[in-house]
């Protein structure tokens, strides 16, 4: 397989990859190259793998979820839940989901939900609601709440409007109300249209314009 990357930027990630195994031989990461490279997958470094899927999934995936399973260290586990960052991984969010709820780890939570949200599984929605509407996970909801409006899951609109009040949640809000491009929605994106916050108001009137019905549905 050629490679993406230029000789010299390979040649340092090769050699990078190459210390951390030797100081953990017991890597999840290197088993699972090793076992990748056994099935006649050619690659140079485990970054390289990524270019395998989603077309090699059938193999890749069930070998990714077994070996995340082993992982110990959290940077190996967000390594395999980077491999699981497709719509067709369906399979995955109970485990996803799961380990979302029972690591506490900041990286852990960020990794998780931005690959729960890379699938959007609609058939989830109820538990995305339940983790929007915990206090507990704090600024890791975000992605839920995105993707709660991505999937345009109304019974969320009421617990995303109350959210509006989180200043550390509140663009997340605006932005996921915005996808429902429900003109009973208005009031809420007006209010923050022109906000102190450059950020905030640039959310609030990209949501504005999704209700132009001129623009595609």
């Amino acid at each position: 397989m050629s490679s993406l990357l230029p000789d010299t930027v390979l040649q340092r990630a090769i050699e990078t990859e190459n210390k951390n195994f030797r100081d953990n031989p017991d890597s999840c990461v290197k088993a699972f190259l090793d076992h990748l490279r056994s099935l006649g997958f050619r690659f140079s470094v485990s970054a390289q793998v990524k270019q395998f899927m989603p077309k090699h999934k059938e193999t890749i995936l069930p070998l990714a979820v077994q070996y995340y399973d082993r992982a110990v260290l959290s940077n190996e586990r967000r390594y395999f839940v980077s491999l699981m960052r497709y719509p067709c991984c369906k399979e995955v969010v109970p485990k996803l989901l799961d380990a979302f709820c029972q690591y506490t780890d900041a990286r852990d939570r960020e990794c998780l939900s931005e690959c729960i949200y890379s699938i959007h599984d609609k058939a989830y929605a109820e538990e995305y609601l339940r983790i929007v509407s915990s206090a507990e996970y704090g600024i890791h909801r975000a992605m839920f709440i995105l993707l709660l409006g991505r999937i345009k899951y109304r019974k969320a609109i009421n617990t995303i409007i109350a959210l509006l009040q989180d200043p550390q949640l509140r663009k997340y809000a605006i932005t996921a109300l915005g996808d429902y491009r429900d003109k009973e929605l208005e009031p809420y994106f007006l209010r923050f249209a022109d906000s102190d916050d450059p950020y905030l108001s640039r959310y609030a009137k990209k949501a504005l314009a999704k209700l132009d019905p001129r623009k595609k549905q």
